[in-house]
């Protein structure tokens, strides 16, 4: 058998039938074709003739490697000299090494005990050996190793009881706080301490740190009753720390409170404005008016009696 897309050498047979015997000094006769696995086309090549003395009619040719990538190919053809013919030569390809045993890219070898050995190395493909044991460089799944002492446990996955977290107690307030999303569930320090196996002096050194960079805070609530005039510090709140919108919800606020009988503090200032400061007509007689700044309308309408006594009163408290 040969080797699948390894160049080869094919000899084959042209036959005198007139004579019974090898025809020689045939080769510009000859019309060959290749047939690689059941498909016909001139090879890539001449042939020639191998010893037209001590092997008389026996002629080669040389496959391609394109030629050989098959699995079954086939010299034959055809001669134009009248009764000689070509005796076909068929060979089988199969996927095997293009190298010696044991050699750079053939099969492996093996020893007196009929083992097959590693080699060691620090190369592409090497393991590092020594005294029997393999030594890793880098191993990026460490799943199922049990370290008993590791200085780097990047990528370690560490499964066990509570007790054996405990003893870990390597849990520091930054890698806590670093995460960028933080969700406390619920509990005190106390029931998480008991529930997920932090140690108390785990859990002072996140509760115990004087700054947490929390960038996710939905979800924080204050209870009633925790932020009082006393934890507020003098000046703490100044005009800078206020929103510009948050000075005009207040102002809203004020106008908007009702003072009396529905009537809103904005209504009565509009009111007292008009009545202060408006022009006012009907003077003398039963019906009084008096008038917006803008003199636009008639903010207040007041009804008397002879005595000057109000008996009826409306108002426009159009802005």
């Amino acid at each position: 058998m040969a080797t699948r897309g390894v160049q080869m050498t094919v000899q084959f047979v042209a036959w005198d039938t007139t004579n019974n015997v090898g025809k020689t000094g045939d080769n510009a006769n000859f019309t060959l074709r290749w047939v690689k696995d059941g498909t016909s086309s001139a090879p890539t090549n001449s042939s020639s003739e191998v010893d037209a003395t001590n092997c008389p009619g026996v002629y080669k040719i040389t496959i391609t490697t394109t030629e050989a990538a098959c699995d079954v190919g086939t010299i034959c053809g055809k001669s134009s000299t009248s009764g000689v013919v070509i005796i076909p030569t068929t060979v089988t390809f199969v996927q095997t090494p293009n190298a010696a045993p044991g050699a750079s890219g053939g099969l492996p070898t093996v020893d007196s005990s009929n083992a097959v050995k590693l080699q060691s190395g620090t190369g592409a493909n090497q393991i590092s050996l020594a005294s029997g044991a393999v030594t890793v460089g880098t191993n990026n799944d460490k799943t199922g190793y049990t370290a008993s002492t590791v200085s780097d446990k990047t990528g370690y996955s560490i499964s066990g009881t509570k007790q054996t977290l405990d003893a870990l107690n390597d849990i520091t307030a930054a890698a806590v706080w670093g995460v960028g999303t933080k969700e406390i569930t619920g509990g005190t320090v106390g029931s998480v301490t008991n529930d997920v196996g932090i140690t108390q002096a785990g859990a002072d050194k996140v509760w115990g740190t004087t700054a947490r960079a929390l960038t996710d805070k939905a979800g924080f609530g204050l209870a009633d009753g925790t932020i009082t005039a006393a934890v507020i510090a003098q000046d703490a709140i100044d005009a800078d720390a206020i929103k510009t919108d948050a000075v005009t919800e207040i102002v809203d606020a004020i106008f908007a409170k009702v003072i009396e009988n529905s009537l809103t503090f904005l209504q009565l200032v509009r009111r007292l404005i008009g009545f202060a400061y408006g022009k006012s007509s009907g003077g003398g007689t039963s019906s009084l008016k008096f008038r917006d700044l803008t003199d636009t309308y008639d903010r207040i309408t007041a009804t008397v009696d002879a005595n000057g006594n109000r008996t009826a009163m409306s108002f426009n408290d159009t802005p």
